[in-house]
């Protein structure tokens, strides 16, 4: 199970490595990839070229009979078709392995808020998710509100993708949403310390 939640984690991280890079050609499957959001990569057959050309064979359903998505390309399919949508408009890197996905959430809550308010709400949905596909729309509404943050902010989409593939095995899930909340909260005491800091 790991061993594939890393191949899945090399393989986006290949892709970003390329996408990252503001050319024409890139802002072309970017928005490639924004054409497939929400969609089932088995319906998305224009963005395979970018998800599945030179995918490693064992996140893949090849000559095993099975007719549908394998957990690990709709990882693929989510955290790519993901950053295209938070790259849209923006020529800023947003990809970076040094925050996590739940630690980019957290920088989007009010901290006067106790409650953590609408942002917290949907963390909350995403780490109640019961599927893949249930993470992918949740993480999709979140991606939206970094998007619309009026500051750029980055988070790791190559971990994003190996967490959802994950979300998907037996005992990943809880595995998962546990280190969802550690990050998220995580950030919330790093968030204070640094006010202690500046007063």
């Amino acid at each position: 199970m790991y061993d594939t939640a890393d191949a899945v984690h090399r393989f986006v991280k290949g892709r970003i490595a390329v996408l990252q890079t503001d050319d024409p050609q890139n802002k072309a499957r970017l928005a490639v990839l924004r054409r497939g959001l929400g969609k089932d990569p088995a319906d998305s057959a224009e963005v395979w070229s970018i998800t599945m050309e030179g995918i490693p064979d064992e996140l893949t359903a090849k000559g095993s009979g099975i007719i549908q998505a394998t957990d690990a390309e709709w990882a693929i399919h989510t955290a790519l078709t993901l950053y295209a949508l938070h790259r849209q408009g923006s020529n800023a890197q947003m990809s970076t392995s040094e925050r996590s996905f739940a630690s980019a959430i957290r920088l989007l809550t009010d901290p006067s808020d106790e409650s953590g308010g609408p942002v917290k709400k949907r963390f909350d949905a995403l780490v109640t998710s019961e599927s893949i596909t249930e993470v992918a729309n949740h993480a999709r509404r979140i991606v939206q509100l970094l998007k619309a943050s009026d500051r750029p902010i980055a988070f790791d989409y190559p971990a994003l993708a190996r967490d959802i593939y994950l979300y998907g095995m037996p005992g990943g899930r809880r595995a998962v949403r546990l280190r969802w909340g550690q990050d998220y909260f995580r950030a919330e005491k790093a968030d204070r310390n640094e006010e202690n800091k500046e007063e």
